[in-house]
């Protein structure tokens, strides 16, 4: 008896233009393409619902032409609003934009101040390690061991705080191309 091996035919030759991006609003999972027949039936379903994957209320979809349709009319809609209400649009993304870039800004900076009190903080560990091998307390086995430690700790360190400053440094300096943007 002969066994038969057959490839199985991918029936879908394209791929939905919204594919990825649709979500579930009940339970927040992706919605997948199915291809039927023309693109008159094509729709973008729940599969979390299909699959009993999560706990979704109901089996439902959107026909792809339906999102689509609402997806263009919110785009012509945005595209009205800039053009009757452009200053206020620009003034609202710089300052949105802005908030952002302050928020990494601070985040950097955080982190920054954060790697050079470490820095610091093992400086003072080694000179106490070094101040307790003169005197006994530690073994010189043991010193060098833990001073390695210490030493490429601090090495990564401030490989570290070089990336940090440069990147505050870029921060500071960009300025929002929201304008080029409008």
């Amino acid at each position: 008896m002969w066994l038969v091996s057959r490839r199985i035919k991918n029936l879908i030759s394209q791929i939905g233009l919204f594919s990825g991006v649709v979500h579930c609003m009940d339970c927040g999972s992706i919605h997948h393409y199915r291809h039927q027949g023309g693109n008159r039936y094509n729709s973008y379903y729940c599969r979390a619902a299909a699959k009993r994957i999560k706990t979704c209320p109901s089996r439902h979809y959107i026909r792809e032409k339906d999102l689509y349709d609402y997806v263009l009319k919110e785009f012509k809609h945005l595209m009205g609003l800039l053009k009757s209400h452009e200053k206020e649009l620009v003034a609202y993304l710089e300052n949105k934009q802005k908030i952002s870039d302050r928020h990494q800004l601070n985040h950097k900076q955080q982190s920054l101040q954060k790697a050079e009190a470490r820095d610091k903080e093992i400086d003072h560990i080694i000179e106490r390690l070094y101040e307790d091998n003169l005197s006994g307390k530690v073994s010189d086995e043991r010193y060098a061991k833990l001073v390695g430690h210490y030493e490429s700790e601090q090495k990564e360190l401030k490989d570290q705080i070089e990336v940090l400053k440069s990147s505050v440094v870029k921060s500071e300096a960009e300025s929002s191309g929201i304008k080029s943007f409008v």
